[in-house]
């Protein structure tokens, strides 16, 4: 049984338990209020004069004796029909709630946006790692950057791959400039003496060597650092999972 199920079946009962005590009141001051008339018309039973008060004294009568089989066993069919009424009200409208509101466990509008959720964190955990390889793709495309670290250089002179070095760097650096356009952290050159002042971020500066002690601290810049300027993401692929960096090349004699 779900919480809205048991919530609904905490109404009825609810319901049925107040409307009870309403339909012990209603008889009881039914009831009470019979016997009190019965005992003031009784008291004009022997004055003559009163004769029509008689007719209605007799017809009192009756229906006090009649009140247990009819009157009782109607009015408990009466609050009952009330209460089951009443109590499909309030559980159409709490169910109307219940389905305007995302968050509410149980039914099945919670469970699609649970499931939109993960398909949505599945995506982006995907398009993350695409992201990454489409990347690299561009650079093997432009610059051949993977060919470059995978081939074996030791069979080469330093001339020759320098050569070649540079035909990959200025390809490499264009295409890294068109997507990321990175940019230095600090403007000092490397080399040079720094002092990092307190409420520094982390982040962005590593310290290493002898850190002791609160800043600010003096140092030398061993490296600017990197952060991105723009963030200008390559298209994707058609392929929605695809681990292909650069396809192999086939030429057809």
């Amino acid at each position: 049984m779900n919480l809205a199920k048991a919530f609904s079946r905490r109404f009825l009962f609810g319901i049925i338990f107040i409307l009870g005590i309403c339909m012990l009141i209603a008889n009881f001051v039914f009831y009470f209020g019979l016997d009190y008339l019965f005992s003031v018309l009784s008291s004009f039973q022997r004055l003559d004069e009163h004769t029509e008060i008689f007719n209605y004294f007799d017809k009192l009568e009756v229906l006090f004796k009649q009140w247990g089989i009819y009157f009782a066993p109607a009015s408990l069919l009466f609050f009952i029909f009330l209460g089951t009424v009443f109590w499909f009200i309030l559980r159409g409208v709490v169910k109307k709630i219940r389905e305007s509101s995302p968050f509410e466990t149980g039914t099945d509008k919670t469970k699609n946006v649970k499931r939109d959720f993960e398909k949505e964190k599945k995506l982006q955990k995907q398009n993350n790692r695409r992201f990454f390889i489409h990347l690299l793709s561009v650079f093997q495309k432009q610059g051949r950057l993977v060919d470059f670290f995978l081939e074996d250089i030791d069979e080469y002179s330093d001339d020759q791959i320098g050569a070649a070095v540079r035909t990959i760097h200025a390809s490499c650096k264009k295409e890294l400039n068109k997507y990321l356009s990175p940019k230095p952290l600090m403007d000092q050159d490397e080399g040079e003496d720094v002092e990092i002042l307190e409420g520094f971020d982390p982040a962005e500066i590593k310290l290493t060597g002898n850190v002791t002690g609160e800043p600010p601290f003096s140092g030398i810049l061993r490296h600017k650092g990197w952060r991105v300027s723009k963030l200008d993401l390559p298209a994707l692929s058609d392929n929605e999972d695809s681990v292909i960096i650069a396809p192999a090349e086939v030429e057809i004699l």
